[in-house]
């Protein structure tokens, strides 16, 4: 999988687009639950793995809303 350098997301915009604080980001980065890119002792996040977690950890309702008749 490639990763252009441009796109990547700082932990800022990574929490806004998942609709995360920056603090609930950072302590999921320091406990692995979410892919991350170190360069050097910045931390950027690919737009293509958070979607992959929103993917990974989304649920199907169990039922479609509609009454039974």
């Amino acid at each position: 999988m490639k990763t252009h350098i441009d796109s990547l997301l700082t932990t800022s915009q990574a929490a806004e687009r998942l609709g995360l604080s920056v603090h609930t980001l950072r302590q999921w980065v320091s406990k692995r639950r979410i892919k991350y890119i170190k360069l050097g002792r910045a931390v950027r996040f690919s737009p293509v793995h958070l979607k992959e977690y929103l993917v990974a950890h989304t649920r199907p309702a169990e039922h479609d809303g509609q009454t039974g008749g």
